[in-house]
């Protein structure tokens, strides 16, 4: 079990975060760049100082701000994954995983067996003598991950693993690294900036912006219920958030929310005058060139702003229109081809009041 809460100040930066993951779960790290994922990871395990808080790990205190306990990273048990590996590349790769072993004092025969299961469990064994620069990027991510888990660490640090590795291969590396985590007994933290691997990896999501938590939850929860423009552009769903008008309000009745940038109608919801989420699925939204005729009950008319073909084959594509207010709509690229889309190109955009889901 983690329970963290860490403050730390780099210039006008304020990082706050208050984290409890559970053993043998993967929390998901998302932001921005400059959000402090790297800072928070750091401070975890004992590299950058912290200002104040507290961090208990399995019972034990490896900060305590109040008492001015720090514990230094080589008496944290901790194992950390960094972006480019960090792999000396002076050492073979059976070196390499009975590094941390033999930093820590253990017997020669203990880091012997240690490091002979960890190269089995990675498929490393006809690898063991090689050095990493003669390693696949997928290779060389197998031997840091079987040097970081060889002390079987209460903490694991994955700074977006990832990310250097081509796309082929991340592919392919993804499924492996999954259920890897999922035998884990320990607690493990994965920093990413990818939607894939966040719905992927995490058994939880949190969304840190500038700073700070500002939300956590679910794949389902982040999916169903973003409360932040970032997260719902993260998770790929647009997000609108207003107030209820009176007009016509009853219990069975679609409703009028006015938001900053315009009016939609959405199902029934409570108490008018309460401000509330509107999430909609870019799916949920029909793109057409000449006025909608049907049952839609939100209509906006805007510009084409971008065409995004999704992966792997851009079969769907995701366009974003800048109406008011401003929408995102996912359809096939066979219907962006029957409609001529292109950027600048003037359209309608619909999606029926059922189609909006509204939440506080």
């Amino acid at each position: 079990m983690l329970r963290a809460h860490v403050a730390k100040r780099l210039g006008d930066f304020q990082l706050d975060v208050a984290l409890d993951v559970a053993a043998g779960s993967t929390l998901v790290l998302v932001g921005e760049s400059g959000a402090g994922k790297t800072t928070l990871l750091r401070v975890l395990a004992g590299l950058d100082a912290a200002d104040g808080g507290r961090i208990d790990v399995g019972g034990e205190c490896w900060l305590d701000g109040e008492s001015a306990l720090a514990r230094p990273a080589w008496q944290r048990d901790v194992g950390y994954l960094f972006q480019n590996y960090a792999l000396f590349p002076h050492l073979s790769v059976a070196e390499n995983v009975a590094f941390g072993l033999r930093a820590a004092g253990r017997s020669r025969g203990d880091v012997r067996t240690r490091t002979d299961a960890m190269l089995a469990r990675f498929n490393l064994v006809p690898l063991a003598g090689r050095r990493p620069g003669a390693l696949s990027g997928g290779q060389q991510q197998r031997v840091a991950l079987a040097r970081a888990l060889a002390l079987e660490p209460a903490l694991l640090l994955l700074d977006e693993p990832l990310s250097a590795l081509d796309l082929q291969t991340r592919r392919s590396v993804r499924g492996e690294l999954r259920r890897l985590l999922a035998e884990l007994p320990c607690v493990t933290i994965f920093v990413t900036h990818s939607p894939m691997e966040a719905l992927v990896f995490g058994d939880r999501i949190a969304v840190l912006e500038s700073g700070r938590v500002s939300q956590l939850g679910t794949r389902d929860e982040l999916l169903r219920h973003p409360r932040s423009a970032y997260v719902a552009e993260f998770m790929g769903v647009n997000l609108f958030r207003g107030r209820l008008l009176a007009e016509g309000a009853s219990a069975s009745a679609a409703m009028r929310v006015r938001t900053a940038e315009g009016t939609l109608t959405i199902g029934t919801a409570d108490d008018a005058g309460d401000e509330l989420f509107v999430a909609v699925s870019p799916r949920e939204i029909t793109l057409s060139v000449a006025p909608p005729v049907g049952s839609a009950q939100n209509v906006l008319r805007g510009t084409v702003r971008e065409l995004v073909a999704e992966p792997p084959f851009g079969e769907r594509v995701r366009v974003a229109l800048d109406s008011s207010p401003p929408v995102v709509a996912e359809v096939t690229a066979e219907a962006v081809a029957a409609l001529g889309l292109r950027e600048g190109m003037a359209v309608y955009a619909s999606f029926k009041a059922t189609g909006a889901t509204p939440y506080r």
